[in-house]
């Protein structure tokens, strides 16, 4: 009689493997992560609870507590690369600047703004672990005005969204608030947001005058 060990040896031979590795994710595609598409019995890693000090436990492929666990990663996913793609975003234009203050902000404005009212900047700060951002921008009597940006944390998908007092509505990043601010000519203190300032573009805004 057959032992059992024989009976292994001689069926794994004839089991045909099936095998496929997890797809690398474009960080230059800006769309949710989706799910592998092999069979998680033949992927290359599994779903386990694992208890501190104790051996784990994989947990069964398409079970309620499978699909739950499952589901809810793939959701703390998403939420961390919409998060970085709204953060990249903000960080990438030419009016976002970092660790400035209102006296680096008037000079700034006045040299490098193309239009005489309605050129503006974000500077965001951040100190003893506390990050703060500003709208800086200047209005239509010449003076240079800032509005504080609010940021609030969804509690469910640790998304940040942004508004100031006149939005009256949050939005998923500062690019986006900015440009609601400017499609919908929101007034601040009677001036509409119209051109970011450029960096390495300095315009000369008032063209001295002669006096006889």
């Amino acid at each position: 009689m057959l032992s059992l060990q024989k009976i292994v040896n001689v069926l794994l031979p004839l089991r045909e493997i099936r095998y496929e590795a997890l797809p690398d994710y474009d960080e230059d595609v800006y769309e949710p992560l989706r799910p592998p598409t092999v069979h998680p019995d033949y992927a290359d890693r599994c779903l386990c609870d694992v208890k501190f000090n104790e051996s784990f436990r994989m947990i069964k492929t398409g079970t309620k507590e499978w699909i739950k666990e499952t589901e809810k990663k793939e959701s703390e996913m998403n939420a961390s690369k919409s998060r970085e793609d709204y953060t990249k975003k903000d960080y990438e234009q030419d009016w976002f600047f970092a660790q400035k203050t209102i006296n680096n902000a008037e000079p700034l404005l006045f040299i490098w703004s193309k239009e005489p009212s309605g050129g503006f900047m974000v500077i965001r700060n951040e100190k003893e672990n506390v990050i703060s951002y500003k709208l800086y921008f200047i209005d239509t009597r010449d003076r240079v005005k800032s509005r504080p940006i609010f940021a609030q944390v969804d509690e469910k998908t640790k998304q940040m969204s942004y508004a100031i007092w006149e939005s009256k509505k949050f939005e998923k990043s500062i690019t986006l608030l900015i440009k609601k601010l400017k499609k919908k000519k929101t007034l601040l203190d009677g001036t509409v947001l119209t051109v970011g300032i450029k960096r390495m573009e300095p315009v000369r805004r008032h063209e001295p005058q002669y006096f006889p």
